[in-house]
C-alpha cells in the first residue's frame, strides 16, 4: 500500500532533548504531534514540516488527539499538569491538576471528550473537564509508581496500567472496585487495546501478550 507524502528514512528536525511521546491525528493522519524532554509539544504535517510549537513549563511525557476534537492537543507534563492547546489560535485554553508527581502517562476517553484519564505517582486518577480541573476518581494503580494509562477501546469504563514493582500490568473498572486483571510479566513494554474488541496487548520477551477483558 502506498503512502502519499511519506517517504523512507524521513527525519523530521526540531527536538532538541528526548521525545517521549508521538501520535498521528486521529481524522486523516495528515499530522503527527510529538512530546519531549525540551519541554515542547511540536506539531508536523505528513510531508515532515513543522507547523507548530508549544512550551511547555515541564517535560512532555505523553500526547493525544481524541477523533471528536481534531483541533485540540492533550499533553501530560512530568510536573503533572495536564495541558490542552487549540490548535486554532495556538493558545493552552485548559489545565488540570493531578497533584501528584511524576505525571507518567495521561489518555483522552474515546467514548467521552470530556474524560481524561492519568497515570501519576502510585495513582489513576480521571477527570470530567466539564466539572473540575481537580479529579473526579484516584484509585491507587501500583505501590511503587505507575508507568502507563490507556483507556479501553470499546469500553467506557475499563482502563489499563502498567507499573511497579516489577512489571505489573492491572485493568480497572471505574464503575466497582474488582480488577480484571491483575498479573505480572518478567519484562512488559508497550500497551495498547483493541479497537473494536474487549483485547488488551502487552510486548515481553520476545512474545506479545494477549488478555481478553471481561466488563461484567
Amino acid at each position: 500500500m502506498a503512502v502519499t507524502g511519506i517517504y523512507p528514512g524521513i527525519i523530521m528536525k526540531g527536538h532538541t532533548n528526548f521525545v517521549n511521546s508521538i501520535t498521528f491525528d486521529p481524522s486523516n493522519g495528515s499530522q503527527l504531534a510529538s512530546t519531549g524532554d525540551d519541554l515542547t509539544c511540536r506539531i508536523w504535517d505528513k510531508e515532515g514540516d513543522e507547523r507548530m510549537i508549544f512550551q511547555l513549563t515541564s517535560p512532555g511525557m505523553s500526547v493525544c488527539w481524541h477523533q471528536e476534537e481534531p483541533f485540540k492537543i492533550l499533553v501530560a507534563q512530568k510536573n503533572g499538569i495536564i495541558r490542552m492547546f487549540s490548535l486554532h489560535n495556538q493558545q493552552s485554553i485548559m489545565s488540570l491538576n493531578t497533584g501528584q508527581v511524576p505525571l507518567m502517562s495521561a489518555d483522552w476517553s474515546r467514548h467521552d471528550s470530556l474524560i481524561v484519564g492519568a497515570a501519576a505517582s502510585i495513582d489513576w486518577l480521571v477527570f470530567n473537564t466539564s466539572l473540575s480541573s481537580q479529579p473526579v476518581e484516584k484509585r491507587q494503580a501500583h505501590t511503587d509508581g505507575v508507568r502507563q494509562f490507556r483507556w479501553s477501546r470499546c469500553h467506557e469504563s475499563l482502563l489499563a496500567t502498567t507499573g511497579r514493582p516489577g512489571r505489573q500490568i492491572k485493568v480497572f473498572n471505574t464503575r466497582h472496585p474488582q480488577l480484571h486483571v491483575n498479573t505480572s510479566l518478567p519484562i512488559a513494554y508497550g500497551l495498547s487495546w483493541h479497537l473494536h474488541l474487549p483485547i488488551l496487548a502487552i510486548g515481553g520477551d520476545k512474545n506479545i501478550h494477549l488478555w481478553v477483558v471481561e466488563s461484567t
